[in-house]
């Protein structure tokens, strides 16, 4: 947000010297007034350029984050059902060691 506030701050004074320098008829005091306007600009679209960026992480980080606990979810479904089919088969096991001992 400051840097937001000095690039509208260096926009007013560049335009005002630009605008002072054309009717004083300075072309130094004009140059240094676009120069510090197109600076201003510059900083603000850097400035929308680093808030993209950072909502883009964000988002990145919220649906790996997703992602992730979905997998834990799915890993977790196929570890119990690891342990019901291994469960039956032990279960299967026992029942034909009873069944060949009668």
């Amino acid at each position: 947000m400051k840097e937001r506030l000095n690039n509208s701050k260096d926009k007013v004074i560049g335009t005002i010297k630009d605008t002072t320098g054309q009717v004083f008829n300075n072309e130094e005091l004009e140059f240094k007034g676009k120069l510090q306007t197109m600076r201003a600009d510059l900083g603000n679209k850097l400035e929308n350029l680093s808030e993209n960026l950072e909502d883009k992480v964000e988002n990145l980080a919220d649906n790996l984050s997703d992602n992730v606990k979905n997998l834990g979810g799915k890993a977790e479904n196929l570890k119990d059902g690891a342990y019901s089919r291994a469960n039956d088969l032990i279960d299967r096991v026992k029942s034909n060691k009873k069944d060949r001992k009668h």
